[in-house]
């Protein structure tokens, strides 16, 4: 996957474009064996920036198709799916992480959804 500009980073929708994106790649080509989703630097994924959620427009977190595509592909697609984690995965990266056919943690790793201490239901389901 190319490198994101700062403000993509930030950006839920083209991170979810750029997991899906990849995803579909990797299931398309005949020489990858397995898919490996990974986090960079120290963490999984800290999750997704609770004020994707209250914009009107962008958030790709609200928008079920992208969530719905991505989790098809992680857990139904033609080639296995491991989750590697390291450090925290929390909310839609913790949604991540489960949706793959396997995880493997790294010693001390955490996992967790906090959204649900404010009442609201993750972005994937849960």
């Amino acid at each position: 996957m190319p490198a994101m500009t700062s403000s993509e980073l930030y950006d839920l929708s083209a991170v979810l474009k750029g997991l899906f994106d990849g995803l579909k790649q990797a299931h398309q080509d005949p020489r990858v064996k397995a898919v490996v989703v990974t986090g960079s630097g120290k963490n999984f994924s800290a999750g997704f920036d609770i004020n994707q959620f209250q914009k009107k427009s962008g958030g790709g977190g609200i928008d079920n198709n992208i969530n719905d595509a991505i989790c098809e592909l992680l857990e139904g697609g033609p080639k296995p799916t491991v989750a590697a984690i390291q450090g925290v995965a929390l909310g839609g990266g913790c949604e991540v992480a489960m949706g793959c056919n396997a995880r493997v943690a790294a010693p001390g790793a955490r996992l967790s959804l906090p959204e649900l201490q404010l009442g609201i239901i993750p972005g994937f389901g849960g």
